[in-house]
């Protein structure tokens, strides 16, 4: 008895810190070296994804570049193979299902099996290199069964349009996690 007592408890505390809502942090020192290492199509906006917060956080920020302001905030998706509220276990290999890290280039946008989408290139070799062969893309999670993925970054559909629609063909997305 006393052992499930302080199993729900230990549930109540986790689920209510995985509802804590996230504080906006200032990405833009991660932006500013980013740039620098990687030298973008684009450098009007970039993507950050923050993994250090969990799955129902709004944690996906479109930022623009040159005044550091958020203009877009949302919660995204990570692959359920990756953790259950927060990502921690992240891969390069197909067929693993799991969230990549690391930095990333927007590219085309395409109509598939998600419908509206974004294909990204990984650009770190080793830690997310394959992620265009593994199809992990920016889609909409209107057809999606659960709240995590395989891998790719899923919004809600009126956000997804807007944040490909801002971010395709060029743009950074940098992917945190102090768990890599």
């Amino acid at each position: 008895m006393k052992t499930l007592k302080l199993f729900i408890v230990l549930i109540l505390i986790f689920t209510v810190v995985a509802f804590i809502p996230a504080k906006s942090q200032n990405y833009g020192d991660v932006i500013d070296s980013t740039l620098t290492k990687y030298s973008p199509k684009r450098k009007d906006y970039a993507i950050v994804v923050d993994y250090n917060l969990g799955i129902f956080s709004e944690r996906l920020f479109v930022i623009n570049i040159k005044t550091k302001e958020i203009v877009i905030q949302s919660k995204v998706s990570h692959a359920f193979n990756s953790g259950l509220i927060y990502a921690t276990d992240f891969s390069n290999t197909s067929g693993t299902n799991k969230t990549c890290v690391g930095v990333f280039q927007t590219e085309n946008t395409k109509v598939g099996g998600f419908g509206y989408s974004m294909v990204i290139n990984g650009l770190d070799y080793g830690v997310n290199d394959n992620a265009k062969n593994r199809a992990i893309i920016f889609h909409s999670n209107k057809l999606m069964k659960t709240q995590w993925s395989n891998g790719c970054f899923a919004t809600d559909e009126k956000i997804n349009k807007q944040i490909i629609d801002l971010t395709h063909n060029g743009c950074l997305v940098i992917v945190l996690s102090d768990k890599k």
